[in-house]
């Protein structure tokens, strides 16, 4: 027994300091690199900038003349005409440079002796920050503060004297605030993971070693996770979720998908039903929505909403299975960058995500509860889904033979085959609410110029389909196995 005493609290001990030390490493990395946090499709800390600029007549501009982003400069390029220029202030250009802090000043450099050449002929600079753009002409050109610089060139210690001209601080910075950075940040612990591998190893060290000495944890630290507290993680989570989709939520101008909603399918009520690809329920949405305010964020609250609206569903689908689970399923679809960036986005994307959610809630509770209240709610689910999205009709027409084959083998239900034939009837009523739809878009849709731009599917889009979502073919594969086995199990 005194053996075993001595013993404890080295595992103990071991367990706090690796945790301690993982968590500072964590934080010791991340502040070596502040600004360099990006994550695919959702944030990043730092937007990239453009500089473009013409002048009156073709000038062939030699390395003298050069465009500075804060103390960094290089020269630009030129179009073949030389009268156009360009430079983009990004990390595939500046490398480390462009992380290294937020951008506060842009200026022109050159000799002394072309000084009055470049000034009387610089035309127009096209400045573009991100989401913002700024124009400036010949006559604002000549306001603009010109003083003389010293720099510092790469392959000399000497310093050069240039002539400047410095671009106002209209752009204010390419630092897309506190609140991103931060959101930004977190979403790099998880996403760019390479980055913190090293603490995180140390951190699954940490953990086997506290699933081992369970017991002996359990001794030094009583912690109860109570009804209470789990309905705070969870909601916890669902701030985490309003958070990430409300940040830089209308930092983006409409995309040519999304004037096409705002300008075209959502003009009156009856437009809601003539786009041939898209069934009409997120149109109606959005054309309500456009009834109180058409402005672009306005228009977005609706994704925004529907978005928000997955996290408590998702929790409700898989709370039938473990309350716990349901929390990591809804903090793993909160941090999920691809439903972050639908939920900004006034497409149907984001909603045909909930109500493949909802239904697939519905339909369980009515199979394990045959009742009609139960059938009604899925019922009400499927006329939403099914006019929501084409592949969705597909996705609903799945769920009916799932639950046909569920009833069939259900031998709790007493009046099995009058639940089939209900069950069956009211499906069959529901996807006769599809019908408008597809009488007023079936002609547009099947001809030859619909969607024509998409082509034939083929191994290489296949393969793009499976890198998006899945990071590689191999991840797929292996889900795709696990998948696979489940079912192998469920139905042995």
């Amino acid at each position: 027994m005194s053996e075993n005493k001595k013993k404890k609290p080295v595992f103990f001990v071991a367990f706090w300091v690796l945790v301690i030390f993982s968590i500072f490493s964590i934080f010791n990395l991340i502040r070596l690199n502040p600004n360099k946090a990006e994550v695919k499709y959702s944030h990043s800390v730092l937007e990239d900038v453009s500089v473009n600029f013409s002048f009156k007549k073709k000038l062939r501009l030699d390395n003298s003349f050069m465009v500075c982003f804060n103390d960094v400069c290089q020269n630009p390029d030129s179009d073949l005409f030389y009268n156009a220029y360009n430079l983009k202030f990004n990390s595939q250009n500046f490398g480390k440079d462009f992380y290294f802090k937020k951008l506060d000043k842009i200026y022109f450099v050159y000799d002394k002796k072309n000084a009055k050449l470049i000034e009387d002929n610089l035309d127009n600079i096209y400045l573009y920050s991100g989401n913002r753009s700024f124009s400036y002409g010949a006559y604002d050109i000549k306001k603009f503060e010109k003083k003389n610089i010293e720099i510092k060139l790469d392959d000399s210690n000497k310093e050069v004297k240039y002539s400047a001209i410095v671009l106002p601080k209209d752009f204010i910075t390419n630092y897309k605030g506190v609140l991103n950075h931060i959101l930004t940040m977190f979403l790099n612990l998880f996403y760019n993971w390479q980055t913190f591998i090293v603490p995180y190893f140390w951190l699954f060290v940490a953990f086997c070693i506290f699933v081992f000495k369970k017991d002996e944890f359990s001794e030094k630290i009583k912690i109860k996770f109570n009804f209470n507290s789990h309905y705070i993680v969870f909601s916890l989570i669902l701030a985490l979720t309003i958070l990430l989709r409300a940040n830089l939520l209308n930092y983006t101008s409409f995309w040519l998908d999304e004037l096409y909603t705002k300008q075209v399918a959502i003009a009156s009520f009856l437009d809601c039903f003539k786009d041939p690809g898209n069934p009409p329920l997120f149109f109606i949405l959005e054309f309500l929505m456009s009834k109180i305010n058409d402005s672009e964020t306005a228009l977005r609250i609706v994704p925004f909403v529907l978005g928000v609206a997955l996290i408590p569903c998702v929790y409700l689908l898989f709370k039938k299975i473990n309350k716990n689970l349901a929390l990591f399923a809804s903090f793993f679809v909160s941090i999920n960058t691809i439903h972050i960036y639908h939920s900004r986005e006034i497409r149907s994307s984001v909603l045909c995500m909930l109500l493949v959610v909802l239904s697939i809630y519905f339909l369980f509770k009515y199979l394990n509860e045959p009742k009609n209240k139960n059938l009604a709610k899925y019922i009400i689910s499927l006329i939403l889904t099914i006019n929501t999205h084409y592949y969705l009709v597909i996705f609903a027409f799945g769920n009916f033979i799932w639950g046909l084959v569920d009833l069939a083998s259900n031998k709790e239900i007493k009046q099995k085959k009058k639940e089939i034939v209900k069950f069956s009837l009211w499906n069959f009523i529901a996807s006769l609410t599809f019908v408008p739809y597809l009488l007023i878009s079936f002609n547009n849709a099947i001809t030859g110029n619909f969607n024509s731009w998409i082509g034939e599917f083929n191994k290489l889009k296949f393969l793009y389909a499976i890198n998006e979502f899945f990071i590689n073919k191999y991840v797929f594969l292996a889900l795709a196995i696990v998948l696979l086995l489940n079912l192998i199990l469920v139905f042995l």
